[in-house]
């Protein structure tokens, strides 16, 4: 089979996360699907540096620190497949589920896949009010076509590390049919574990992760107050249908979305 799917891993320290993630993919899974780790500005001495060569096909490539967001977005620009997948390092596969994961895709029954669903209970009533009891995926392992992740504007790099996921989710639903089983569906039962945000919780990495978390849902508030205009209801879809290119590529002009490199640069 060929492998049409790039599995972008992003790391902040925690390089043998890494090594535990990939390693336990390449024991079980005999697909040679294409890694792209990203480092997103890891201090010396935490990882940042490994032998990628036993992954291979894979290959590390550097940022300053950005953000996971911008990490996301390094990696899918490194990838030359028709489907995106995006995984946590702080992820250990017990058996084979990548092919599982994007067969719904390949057979075009949704827009995005991912490992378990849930309600978002963080938005202020503002925006609650309006969304209801919306049903998400888990943002730690989820994948997409290529095509669609480019035409929806890739993440916004504003919301630097939390809250990004939820939007790309709330983007795709609010230009798509807004039937959430038809956009998004969990593919539940995979033989895969998370291990609970290792990185993210690490207050030695992310000293100021509350500030983060707190700046990041500010900022995520404000623009979904903007896009659905304080008095659009979720009935089908978000907002209007005639988006703006502002609002199509997650909020940021469409100039500010990075072109891909002719070549990467890596360690």
């Amino acid at each position: 089979m060929k492998a049409d799917t790039t599995i972008i891993v992003p790391q902040h320290g925690h390089g043998e996360l890494t090594r535990q993630c990939l390693a336990s993919l390449r024991r079980f899974d005999a697909i040679p699907w294409p890694v792209v780790v990203v480092d997103d500005g890891s201090p010396v001495g935490c990882g940042r540096q490994f032998d990628i060569d036993p992954y291979s096909p894979a290959r590390l490539v550097a940022q300053t620190r950005l953000g996971v967001s911008a990490a996301w977005n390094r990696g899918a620009t490194e990838a030359e497949t028709a489907y995106l997948l995006f995984l946590n390092n702080d992820t250990i596969s017990t058996g084979p589920w990548v092919d599982r994961l994007i067969a719904p895709l390949r057979e075009h029954s949704c827009v995005m896949t991912g490992v378990r669903n849930r309600v978002e209970r963080a938005w202020p009533a503002s925006l609650a009010e309006r969304l209801g009891d919306v049903q998400l995926m888990e943002g730690w392992c989820f994948a997409i076509s290529r095509r669609r992740f480019d035409e929806i504007g890739c993440f916004d790099e504003s919301l630097r590390v939390y809250w990004s996921d939820t939007d790309l989710q709330l983007r795709l639903v609010s230009e798509s049919s807004g039937e959430f089983e038809t956009t998004l569906q969990a593919m539940t039962d995979l033989p895969l574990r998370h291990l609970g945000h290792r990185t993210a919780h690490d207050r030695t990495l992310l000293p100021q992760r509350k500030t983060q978390w707190v700046a990041d849902r500010a900022a995520f508030i404000e623009k979904w107050e903007r896009v659905l205009g304080g008095n659009v209801e979720f009935a089908g879809h978000l907002g209007n249908r005639e988006t703006t290119e502002t609002q199509r590529h997650g909020g940021v002009r469409r100039e500010a979305v990075r072109p891909r490199p002719e070549r990467p640069a890596s360690f």
